[in-house]
């Protein structure tokens, strides 16, 4: 509010202070636009060099491409400065950098290792026995396990005696895809000269029958040894297999040795002559049993069988 005297007069020297005070403010407002629009100037300036710039760049990048020309004085190949890593620093760049290849072979390596290891702790057998009698027997394979261990030894020098008993029973004329697996298991064996023993009955095809050991002449006065083998048709064998019902006919046989597709006779020579002294262990057993009568007590539930 301008001052007014007594006479209601504004005073000169206000009045001319306000307007200088609007003077300059008046200056001030037209040099910061002044500013404004230098520096939008500028910036528009500044836009304009850089498009020109990128423009010229692609041009000669395009010439680079196209081998117009070598080598470009605008633009130019920048190189990262090598990075030296030491200690902890350089195992953790490679495994960041090849970290799938380390985990995919990882995964392997544990694979391999659980193989391995459940390998070396499965015991192999030192004597593996085809069971090919379709009668019932096969469901008493841990009775003869045992019973056969009894007469067997270490044959493979692994400080442990274990005897297998294969069940693949034949049954003449089946085509169902079990039976016709059981044929290829056994069949596929009797390629090879390891397994010496079968157990078979009088079901037995004719052409592995004459492919079996007749070794009556070893055995006189022994009524359990045929031209077959270990004949099973006594009471005694009747307990040892926890079967009171085991049909007749049942024997333990010895393949002859001969030159087979993936071994030589000598290979299997020498594992026939291992088992022949445990045939004959068996045989001298069920000999000196030959008179026992079973009883009731002698048969108890079987753990893989309900047969009696």
């Amino acid at each position: 509010m301008k001052k007014k005297d007594e006479n209601n007069i504004v005073r000169n020297d206000d009045y001319d202070y306000e307007m200088e005070l609007l003077k300059h403010e008046r200056q001030l407002e037209q040099e910061k636009k002044r500013l404004e629009e230098e520096h939008q100037k500028k910036l528009r300036q500044q836009e304009k060099a850089r498009e020109k710039r990128l423009n010229e760049d692609k041009i000669e990048l395009i010439k680079l491409k196209n081998g117009i020309i070598e080598e470009s004085e605008t633009i130019k190949e920048e190189h990262e400065p090598k990075i030296e890593l030491h200690g902890w620093a350089k195992v953790s760049n490679f495994f960041y950098h090849n970290k799938m290849i380390i985990i995919f072979i990882s995964f392997f390596v544990i694979i391999f290792g659980i193989v391995a290891v459940d390998s070396i702790k499965q015991k192999q057998p030192d004597y593996m026995i085809f069971m090919i009698a379709d009668n019932g027997l096969e469901f008493r394979s841990d009775e003869l396990e045992e019973y056969i261990a009894e007469f067997a030894d270490d044959a493979n020098n692994d400080g442990e005696v274990v005897v297998s008993v294969v069940s693949c029973p034949l049954r003449e004329g089946a085509t169902d895809q079990e039976a016709i697996a059981n044929q290829s298991k056994f069949f596929g064996q009797l390629q090879t000269a390891q397994n010496i023993f079968v157990i078979a009955d009088q079901k037995i095809d004719q052409d592995l029958r004459d492919n079996l050991s007749d070794v009556t002449k070893d055995f006189k006065g022994y009524d359990c040894v045929t031209k077959d083998g270990i004949s099973f048709d006594s009471d005694y064998m009747h307990k040892v297999c926890n079967y009171k019902n085991m049909p007749d006919g049942v024997f333990l046989a010895m393949r002859t040795p001969i030159r087979t597709m993936n071994d030589k006779l000598e290979t299997m020579q020498e594992n026939y002559d291992k088992a022949y002294k445990v045939f004959a262990k068996i045989a001298e057993d069920i000999n000196n049993n030959k008179d026992y009568k079973m009883k009731d007590e002698d048969f108890t539930n079987s753990s893989n069988s309900t047969l009696q």
